[in-house]
């Protein structure tokens, strides 16, 4: 029964999870080549300060009284926002929507925010640091 049946019905969730670890994956390690120490600490600390072009929530309020948060992908009509509430892209006629409004804060919470320490932060400083850097293998034990 497990492989005739739960196996196929759990597959897609799987698979999308094993999509999104290997997107976290490559998109940490291109971090500490992207950016100098100052610039991740700053953003760990002060995360609205600089909000990367296309990262700014928006909160969409339709005529029908719903809100959409989320991330504006395609300006235009419709309208397309990445809604954060379910991870899905939405289409969004504009005879729909009764406002808009452009976050200025970011939605990443601060590392203050978080409740890290300094031993905390100084840990996730050196992981974003290093990570995706080529690093030599740790010795091995005498004679080996």
């Amino acid at each position: 029964r497990w492989w005739r049946v739960q196996l196929p019905l759990a597959l897609p969730v799987i698979l999308a999870g094993l999509r999104v670890a290997a997107v976290i994956t490559i998109a940490i390690a291109t971090i500490g080549a992207k950016f100098d120490a100052p610039a991740i600490l700053d953003a760990l600390l002060n995360p609205s300060t600089n909000i990367t072009f296309g990262y700014e929530a928006t909160i969409v309020t339709l005529k029908n009284k719903e809100v959409v948060t989320g991330y504006v992908v395609g300006a235009g009509d419709p309208m397309l926002i990445t809604d954060l509430a379910t991870g899905r892209q939405r289409a969004i006629k504009a005879s729909d929507i009764a406002s808009t409004e452009q976050l200025k804060t970011s939605l990443m919470p601060s590392a203050v925010g978080l409740g890290l320490k300094n031993q905390d932060l100084a840990d996730l400083m050196e992981f974003l640091l290093t990570e995706g850097k080529s690093t030599p293998p740790a010795p091995g034990p005498a004679g080996k």
